[in-house]
């Protein structure tokens, strides 16, 4: 749900359009540490499409299967190149995403938008 009302709150308020999924085929708890670092890499995305993807839509997909907790968020922005751009936000969502043993994508060229894709397993060190 908070995942939910920050997406709404913030995205409504730049006037971009999104569809939030979300995919939930597991009822394990999931530990404190992984959820505050899924919820902060998550926050994270949303900030940078609306500083720096000048789209007009994005798309969310939240997952909990398979005792792995994850987002997607795609966007149809300017993209980037993610071999030139390496800010201290993506830093910082590698290392929240590593720190549980998962993992995170970005795949975007100029011109083609943007998706990042977090991974993270729950049972494992959360």
């Amino acid at each position: 749900m908070r995942m939910r009302r920050l997406a709404s709150d913030l995205l409504s308020s730049h006037d971009l359009a999104f569809t939030f999924d979300v995919d939930v085929v597991s009822e394990a708890p999931i530990p404190g540490g992984v959820r505050r670092d899924v919820f902060l890499a998550f926050k994270e995305t949303l900030h940078n499409v609306v500083r720096h993807a000048s789209c007009r839509s994005v798309t969310i997909e939240v997952r909990l299967r398979a005792g792995r907790l994850g987002f997607l968020v795609r966007d149809d922005g300017r993209g980037f190149d993610t071999e030139r751009v390496h800010g201290h936000g993506l830093t910082s969502m590698r290392r929240r995403a590593g720190r549980h043993g998962g993992a995170l994508s970005i795949t975007s060229q100029p011109g083609t938008g943007t998706t990042v894709e977090l991974s993270v397993p729950i049972g494992a060190r959360g």
